[in-house]
């Protein structure tokens, strides 16, 4: 249950982002993630317990964030839809491993302190630089580009890139 639910989290944080710009939801899904990794680094095998939740997140977010990449394979169906589970199940699972591996990284520093929210946008931040350069990168969607646009926010990019703003954005 814990996974179907971190990916439930992982598909409503990704209304955090276009066309919704919900960014509450983006907050609200990553508090959410810290609590159940919570539940989970009392677990016997943590580390497990902590990437599967952490992938389960990833999971949601990416397949509701890059559903569009699926689309294309729908032009002409008869020719190409055996392909669809190319976009629907292997790019959003393999895009979760990073945040799963983030999640059980965190988990070997994680105490019941607030310092276990720095842990967590650490990691997350350090996935979401890996994400944006493996493999020629891929950066979509990453946490620092729910902010509106020249707004108050946004601006802090400015200081240290789309990356710090990330980092900033999971820690909030």
């Amino acid at each position: 249950t814990a996974i179907g639910f971190s990916a439930l989290l992982g598909a409503f944080c990704a209304l955090g982002f276009a066309p919704f710009h919900i960014t509450p939801a983006l907050l609200v899904s990553f508090t959410a993630l810290v609590w159940l990794l919570d539940g989970a680094r009392g677990r016997r095998r943590w580390g497990l317990s902590m990437f599967v939740r952490g992938w389960g997140f990833g999971f949601g977010f990416f397949l509701v964030g890059m559903y569009w990449t699926a689309l294309p394979f729908l032009v002409e169906p008869e020719k190409h839809a055996i392909f669809i589970w190319m976009p629907l199940i292997a790019l959003p699972g393999g895009m979760a491993l990073i945040w799963g591996a983030a999640c059980a990284l965190a988990g070997a520093f994680w105490s019941a302190s607030p310092s276990r929210v720095f842990m967590f946008a650490f990691f997350m931040g350090a996935a979401e630089l890996t994400r944006g350069v493996l493999f020629g990168g891929f950066p979509w969607n990453l946490a620092g580009t729910t902010w509106v646009p020249g707004g108050a926010v946004s601006q802090l990019a400015s200081v240290g890139g789309i990356y710090w703003l990330t980092l900033l954005t999971v820690f909030m």
